[in-house]
């Protein structure tokens, strides 16, 4: 739901001033100094200009017939030179009107030399009423040269701009921006709105957990805006995560007003960017409730001539841009990515994607992207030990993680065996049982998410059965108490009620755990082709039994 929308004058670099419509207008002249450029890119001499517009709601070709524009001294304050006198016939164009020197182009519509100061320093324009404008810029400055405080001393080769055009509050800083020259147009469109600040409340939720976000808006257009700002996101750029719309209040050429909304993050890790951007900093990381990017396979022990790889899974339901992640080792070297990752896709990041390319045919679809400077990944140590932590991260926060073993096999890739597992959790990882040693792009050889038919309650489901180890790679075994249960242990026995392998169960549910069998004993010597029995013992249950065919 919306928030009420507060409009007021009050810009977010000055100091606050009354809510209400255009008091400063009141006291303003109704021509005013609209651009500036004073500091042109190279040699100054031909190139500078002021630009004068018409105050919001002026006749458009006001006479500008005994206006003054003076330049002003900011080491000698109260010192000011005629630059420019409006003569019969002078008047604005359209709302506008452009004295430059004789390399400005387009070409002035009066030319004279103005030999304007780098800052700090100003000018100013004063009216046939006694009313004047001021610009200053740049600081220290005597308050005789600008209005409130002084705008920032631009970098050469940028202009000093008023936005919005034509209206005037009294105060340089907040009145103008820093842009690129446009002499003789206007700084901004008719429809036109900027972000003064964007922030998120609170400012680091919790995983999952609704925030509010207010922008604070401004309108820099010509006419009253009426419109939306959304929040985006630079990891999923189809995805809006909130928006707020001024569509039942106007917001009038130079108000602010705040607009908020209320919004959950989808799953995944969010960088919340505006659309309009922000003028300040950007948002902290916004992450949803669940991981919607896994790192699914890693070869980090590659035959010779080979490559490392990692291969990254979307389960989510938006496009993800690989350029707004980071691929990092434990060792803390970053990998910089590009390219998209489609829903339910993989992408198999690599230090030689030409030597992946040749080693394993890689599905149509499936992005192979190289990932510069490649983090090298280790292999070494026990098994029992994690040897690599790999992170996924986006800005500061980690989108996704594995820690896999030590003792790699030479070109034998590590297997997540589950998506519902912990990949921090080394039981996650076994070695692939593909042919070629990995499954890149592919589902895994050990997948343990398969779709299984349900047993009755208490009872075991195995599949397949018969099984063929050489053939399926893994069996399935699933137990389904018929109440939850917080954990249980499944053991392989053979005919002589030796235990042979003993099997750490996930929880796919409170009421359903599975594991997998490769078909070895736990030494990792192939089981014999015979009759096995599959017992689960859960505490408070009896023990489950089912029996399994291992065959050729």
């Amino acid at each position: 739901m919306l928030g009420p929308i507060v409009l007021c004058l009050a810009a977010p670099s000055a100091a606050a001033t009354p809510a209400g419509r255009v008091p400063a207008d009141t006291l303003s002249p109704p021509v005013l100094l609209n651009e500036v450029l004073y500091d042109p890119e190279g040699a100054d001499g031909g190139l500078e200009f002021v630009e004068l517009a018409a105050r919001g709601g002026v006749d458009p070709a006001t006479s500008l017939e005994g206006w003054v524009l003076e330049t002003g001294n900011g080491a000698r304050p109260g010192e000011w030179t005629v630059a420019w006198i409006g003569r019969t016939g002078d008047r604005l164009i359209g709302g506008l009107f452009l004295i430059g020197e004789s390399g400005v182009e387009p070409a002035p519509d009066a030319a004279c030399d103005l030999d304007l100061q780098n800052g700090p320093d100003g000018c100013r324009l004063r009216g046939p009423g006694g009313r004047i404008d001021r610009l200053g810029w740049g600081d220290p400055l005597d308050v005789s040269l600008l209005e409130t405080a002084p705008a920032e001393d631009v970098a050469s080769g940028l202009a000093l701009a008023r936005l919005p055009d034509g209206v005037d509050t009294d105060h340089n800083a907040a009145d103008f921006r820093a842009r690129p020259p446009t002499p003789g147009e206007f700084n901004a469109p008719a429809f036109a709105v900027a972000v003064d600040s964007l922030r998120l409340d609170p400012e680091g939720p919790d995983p999952g957990a609704a925030a509010r976000i207010e922008w604070v808006v401004r309108n820099v257009g010509r006419t009253p805006w009426t419109g939306e700002v959304r929040l985006l996101c630079r990891v999923h750029p189809d995805e809006v995560l909130a928006r707020a719309t001024a569509d039942e209040d106007a917001v009038p050429p130079g108000v602010v007003a705040r607009l908020g909304a209320r919004a959950s993050p989808p799953p995944g890790v969010h960088l919340p960017v505006s659309d309009p951007a922000p003028l300040g900093a950007a948002l902290p990381a916004w992450p949803g409730g669940a991981p919607d990017l896994l790192v699914n396979e890693v070869l980090s022990r590659p035959a010779p001539g080979g490559s490392e790889w990692v291969e990254i899974v979307s389960t989510g339901a938006s496009p993800v841009d690989l350029a707004a992640l980071r691929l990092e080792d434990a060792a803390g070297t970053v990998a910089s990515l590009r390219g998209t990752l489609p829903p339910g896709g993989f992408v198999v990041a690599a230090s030689d994607t030409t030597a992946v390319r040749t080693r394993w045919a890689l599905p149509g679809g499936v992005a192979l992207v190289p990932g510069a400077p490649w983090p090298s990944l280790n292999h070494t140590g026990p098994g029992s030990e994690a040897a690599e932590r790999i992170r996924l991260t986006a800005g500061e926060a980690e989108a996704a993680a594995a820690a896999v073993p030590g003792g790699a096999a030479e070109g034998i890739s590590w297997e997540r065996i589950s998506r519902r597992q912990d990949g921090e959790s080394l039981a996650t990882w076994a070695a692939s049982l593909d042919r070629s040693g990995a499954t890149p792009g592919r589902p895994n050889s050990r997948d343990g998410d398969r779709e299984i038919p349900p047993a009755r309650p208490g009872a075991l489901a195995i599949r397949p059965s018969p099984f063929r180890p050489a053939v399926d790679g893994a069996v399935l075994i699933a137990l389904r108490p018929g109440r939850p249960i917080p954990s249980c242990r499944i053991a392989i026995y053979d005919t002589f009620g030796t235990v042979i392998a003993e099997l750490e169960p996930w929880a796919v549910s409170r009421d359903e755990h599975r594991a997998l069998w490769d078909g070895r004993h736990a030494s990792g010597e192939p089981a014999a082709l015979g009759l096995y029995l599959i017992c689960a013992r859960a505490p408070g249950t009896p023990t489950a039994r089912a029996p399994l065919v291992v065959v050729r």
